[in-house]
């Protein structure tokens, strides 16, 4: 099981200490970014999955550890099954 990082995309515009998380080199699977609201400062993490999860860290690698222990915790099934910005959950029948 492999996870990389890759800067967010938005608009062709990349910000700085903003991630998007991919798992098996597949679609980005989450987001890690960087808030400092002056003595505010911290890493938040989300995966877009369903079922989804999100939290925040101290570092970077908290977040990162985080995140993938989200993602190892979901049945292998539902790692890929992405619920990406945009787009509504389809319930099967």
């Amino acid at each position: 099981m492999t996870f990389t990082r890759r800067p967010t995309v938005i608009g062709g515009q990349t910000r700085p200490d903003d991630w998007a998380i991919y798992y098996n080199g597949g679609r980005a699977i989450g987001r890690i970014n960087h808030y400092n609201n002056g003595p505010n400062s911290y890493w938040q993490w989300n995966i877009w999955t369903n079922p989804g999860a999100s939290g925040t860290a101290d570092s970077l690698e908290g977040a990162q550890d985080a995140l993938k222990a989200a993602v190892m915790a979901l049945p292998p099934e539902d790692r890929c099954r992405h619920v990406t910005p945009g787009m509504r959950l389809r319930r099967e029948a």
